[in-house]
């Protein structure tokens, strides 16, 4: 089968590419020919398709007028991600396509052309962008013009109907589909596939495989992985950590606040304002160091404040039988069982993050060892690759059946 994958970024910007390569390489194995469309970018995988890559979209770059218009434009309906997928589908001759994240630099545009040709389209649902103009469905500060922008999108795209033509969604998380349901997406458009992970060898000789090879190695730390913006709830956790100023946190990432945690050039910024001398931030490592850094967590914190779909930090931290206090918010619950695999908190709460935190380091070491090999048999079963591949598979043999038949 030749599957045309189509996401806007070709590089590891988040969980999304994460899934998106880890599904590539998966359906490579299995004999598939796999087709990307993406959008260039100085940090994308190389690959031979790139001639008919879009041009790069910076929209948070400053820009002239013109430039603005034109980028609103592109929004809207991008004409090159249209005429250069035309070009690649006369090339290739995909037997089905499967988009997962094309909003803004691609364009619903593509859409269009794909059915146009009757190609078979299948969409992973990694945001809410189906549903909402605000993908990440959950208030957000941005400037009149952009809001005006995404919901002149929004507006476009409902006239013409562009989401009706894909075949059939697939949901990360129950949640995910449950949201989408309750928006008019008929459920049984609708099937739930978790993204999947793949068990990670032990990342050096200092990372032991118990808890207690773990506590004998120094003071324990909790970790934070993930994007430093607002929405992630980091503001929170930063106010619990002032309240247990004993325990230690690091921080893995970049984003918008990482200006605010360290500025690098005059090293003033909050972690030394405020005091936060139990607070490390390490910026953005690479996957090895992640897992290292990881395995050696006593906890992963996740204090989101918007709905996460189903975040792949969490799956990461349980392949390393590291527990979880999170955010009682979204799909999250669908991940981590409270007390059993670790611990669920009221989101935006400075006072019960604290409290539970304390609570969870309170507890005897076997207790967490048990809770992260409780973890690591969840996401096994829950996430197994082989399981996910048949099941996307499946998933496209029925919608090619269903497209093509009579």
């Amino acid at each position: 089968m030749t599957i045309l994958h189509i996401n806007k970024f070709y590089f590891l910007k988040g969980g999304a590419e994460r899934h998106y390569f880890d599904l590539t390489a998966m359906l490579q194995q299995a004999g598939h020919t796999v087709v990307p469309f993406a959008m260039h970018h100085l940090d994308n995988i190389p690959t031979p398709w790139a001639r008919f890559f879009v041009t790069s979209k910076e929209y948070r770059k400053h820009t002239s007028v013109l430039q603005k218009i034109r980028d609103a434009r592109d929004i809207l309906w991008n004409f090159e991600a249209a005429r250069n997928l035309e070009m690649l589908i006369q090339e290739t001759k995909p037997d089905i396509a499967h988009l997962h994240n094309i909003a803004h630099q691609l364009s619903p545009s593509i859409i269009h052309t794909l059915k146009r040709h009757r190609i078979p389209i299948v969409q992973t649902l990694h945001d809410y962008k189906l549903i909402d103009w605000n993908y990440l469905h959950y208030p957000r500060t941005i400037g009149l013009g952009e809001q005006l922008v995404l919901r002149a999108e929004r507006a476009l795209h409902q006239l013409l109907r562009s989401y009706s033509y894909i075949d059939h969604f697939i949901a990360p998380s129950t949640y995910m589909k449950d949201v989408c349901v309750r928006a008019g997406i008929r459920a049984g458009k609708i099937t739930v596939i978790p993204y999947m992970v793949h068990p990670h060898p032990k990342p050096s000789p200092l990372a032991g495989e118990g808890r207690r090879s773990r506590a004998s190695r120094g003071k324990p730390y909790l970790l934070f992985a993930g994007r430093l913006s607002p929405e992630k709830g980091l503001d929170v956790l930063l106010e619990a950590m002032k309240l247990l100023p004993n325990l230690r946190l690091k921080i893995v990432g970049d984003g918008p606040l990482q200006a605010t945690l360290r500025d690098s050039s005059a090293d003033q910024g909050r972690l030394q304002n405020d005091k936060l001398n139990n607070v490390q931030f390490l910026g953005n490592l690479d996957q090895t160091a992640l897992q290292r850094l990881m395995a050696n967590a006593t906890a992963l914190v996740v204090p989101s404040l918007w709905p996460e779909n189903s975040p792949l930090v969490i799956y990461e931290a349980y392949t390393q039988g590291i527990p979880v206090i999170a955010s009682n918010i979204g799909g999250i619950p669908e991940l981590v069982q409270g007390t059993k695999t670790g611990f669920l908190v009221a989101p935006n709460n400075v006072q019960a993050l604290a409290q539970n935190i304390k609570d969870f380091m309170a507890l005897p070491e076997q207790t967490k060892y048990a809770m992260g090999q409780a973890g690591k048999l969840c996401i096994r079963n829950l996430a197994n690759p082989q399981n996910i591949l048949a099941s996307t598979l499946r998933l496209y043999e029925s919608t090619r059946n269903a497209t093509i038949a009579p």
